[in-house]
């Protein structure tokens, strides 16, 4: 909180009225009020979740190809599969099941493999995990499967099959499950373009719902017209509602369930107007789609500043029946062209992976902040796979170039103490945080440093007041720096405020009401003939910002200040709070004057 102390309370001697009296007060006092609001705000430090690995990477029990080539995750329950395992007759893909188990993730029972006979290589590109049940494509055997777990023990593979439709035409781009309804995407047929162009009626996606032991074909979803192309390529199901993208045609499309029928809701959702063309068809907008109730985001590309272009992604929510874009658009820090190739949505988090990296973002107020950088990056293109469930994040790795690939990797946010959240991180409330703006909000043993950071650097370096205008916070222009707030007509007194390197005092000569501020801070004293009042703010011979006995700045002291003081980092607000107070006082000094010749008048 910003602290200010007044003045000794000798009262106005003369003014014409009670009313005049307390607007004059009010006068004084409100410009304290806005300073105090506008510093605490430009002081207060955002926190952001921090999401540390959990553990070693995740591998095979043996060396498996493409181990990392899809993941799944929900609840305790996590699945990574190798796209071209050595594991089953014939030899294809495989799933292998981890379950968290004291905090550790470990691999329980046989790898999962197709049971039909056929080679499934690629399976788990795509995958979906829910609940106990388990929904896959597998590119080589152009179908989709489904395994169901039964107690602690996962079932043989079931193939799911469209009535009236071929066998092993699908070309598979995506899946997803919600409940006991899971939807292929199929936007290829026999892995050509050529059919599903003439006829798009054969592209789409199919839905299956669980019915006693079997998954049984519910719907076909695809749009009746000519001029849509590969339909399906990412799909996402939440309850009775579906996504289906067609990154050709840069649109995506939205179907209900009621009374077991589907229907297509309102109009194609369009891409933007700044998105720009992609030479693969699963870049751009509806690369990937995920739903999540009333929301839905799309991955999409735009020019950036330099004229590159630049992944991002779109988020558009659902109002009483209308799909509408808002405002909010998720994009990395550094440009990144690929980003958005993955995506994974729960809650109030979403993983996006470009084809180098992972990143988190969540929720902020009406839009998506990034947290941090990335959880995950290469230093080329290993396409990611990424998956996420509540506070928990997974991402596959697979390839066999660069050291430490082959792999999943488990991250999270959740915490019970700071061991949790890493160096820099701290607990709070289950939720690892970082971000400061004071050292009392840094954990024991840490402290706030110049970047906002909790450290555990230890002692905070002595810096001078142009070291600490160096580092950006306050400087000799910004609140209480070296040019203080002085008022001529003697406020200050002739020398104005006290320099920021100076530990105490209202100026070096004092006068009425002077201001002092140490350490380049904008916490406030208020003096009275060249006292200085104490107030536990920066400054005078209270606890300061710097160290007691010189009143320079610390590391911590740029931007911290000590007591119940507080960190501004631009002067600005300060300066003009501090205008308006002084002007107040002329006010009410003017007030007075007029008071006393109407007295002895």
């Amino acid at each position: 909180m910003f602290t200010f102390a007044t003045a000794p309370s000798d009262p106005i001697l003369v003014h014409t009225s009670s009313s005049s009296m307390g607007m004059y007060r009010w006068l004084l006092r409100a410009p304290l009020l806005a300073l105090t609001i506008l510093t605490t705000a430009s002081a207060h430090a955002e926190t952001t979740q921090v999401w540390t690995q959990r553990g070693a990477a995740l591998t095979a029990p043996s060396p498996e190809r493409r181990f990392g080539d899809g993941v799944a995750i929900a609840g305790n329950t996590l699945v990574v599969s190798s796209g071209d395992s050595d594991v089953g007759t014939p030899s294809g893909g495989a799933f292998y099941v981890f379950e968290r188990i004291d905090s550790r993730w470990t691999a329980v029972g046989q790898p999962l493999t197709i049971s039909d006979g056929i080679k499934a290589g690629h399976l788990g590109y795509p995958c979906a995990l829910s609940g106990d049940y388990l929904i896959s494509g597998a590119l080589s055997a152009a179908s989709a499967y489904a395994f169901t777990r039964n107690g602690a023990t996962w079932g043989d593979s079931e193939r799911l099959i469209a009535e009236g439709e071929p066998e092993r035409e699908w070309w598979v781009t995506g899946v997803s499950i919600s409940g006991n309804t899971a939807i292929v995407g199929v936007p290829y047929r026999n892995l050509t373009q050529v059919d599903t162009i003439a006829h798009p009626g054969l592209q789409g996606a199919y839905v299956f719902t669980r019915v006693g032991a079997a998954w049984l074909p519910e719907a076909r979803l695809s749009i009746d017209t000519n001029g849509v192309s590969s339909l399906g390529w990412a799909v996402s199901i939440s309850g009775d509602t579906a996504v289906l993208t067609a990154p050709s045609n840069r649109q995506a499309f939205v179907f209900t369930r009621a009374a077991g029928e589907w229907s297509q809701e309102g109009p194609a959702l369009d891409a933007p107007g700044e998105v720009v063309d992609q030479e693969n068809v699963g870049k751009g907008f509806g690369g990937a789609a995920v739903l999540s109730g009333d929301t839905l985001l799309i991955s999409g590309s735009r020019l950036d500043s330099a004229g590159a272009p630049a992944g991002v992604v779109y988020e558009f929510v659902r109002a009483n029946g209308i799909w509408s874009r808002t405002a909010a658009v998720l994009a990395p820090s550094e440009t990144d062209p690929e980003f958005g190739f993955q995506l994974a949505f729960s809650a109030d988090t979403a993983i996006v992976g470009s084809y180098r990296a992972a990143y988190v973002f969540a929720r902020s107020g009406a839009g998506w902040k990034q947290q941090g950088a990335p959880i995950f990056s290469v230093s080329s293109p290993h396409y990611p796979m990424v998956a996420v469930d509540g506070q928990t994040a997974v991402v596959g790795m697979a390839g066999n170039t660069e050291v430490e690939l082959d792999a999943a990797y488990v991250f999270s946010d959740a915490c019970t103490t700071d061991v949790d959240c890493g160096s820099t991180g701290y607990c709070d409330a289950g939720t690892c945080r970082a971000g400061c703006s004071h050292d009392s909000e840094c954990p024991s043993g840490r402290v706030c440093a110049a970047d906002g950071m909790c450290r555990t650097e230890g002692p905070c370096p002595t810096l001078t007041s142009d070291e600490c205008a160096a580092a950006g916070a306050g400087g000799s222009a910004g609140a209480g720096g070296s040019a203080g707030v002085a008022d001529s007509a003697g406020a200050a007194g002739s020398a104005g405020a006290a320099d920021s390197a100076s530990s105490g005092g209202a100026g070096d000569s004092g006068g009425s009401g002077g201001w002092t501020s140490s350490g380049g801070m904008s916490s406030v004293m208020v003096a009275d003939g060249g006292d200085a009042v104490p107030s536990s703010g920066a400054g005078g011979h209270a606890q300061g910002a710097g160290n007691d006995a010189d009143g320079t700045a610390t590391a911590c002291g740029c931007r911290v200040a000590g007591g119940s003081g507080f960190a501004v980092a631009n002067g600005v607000l300060p300066l003009l709070g501090l205008w308006l107070l002084g002007a107040a006082r002329r006010t009410a000094a003017r007030a007075e004057a007029r008071g006393r010749c109407a007295r002895r008048g």
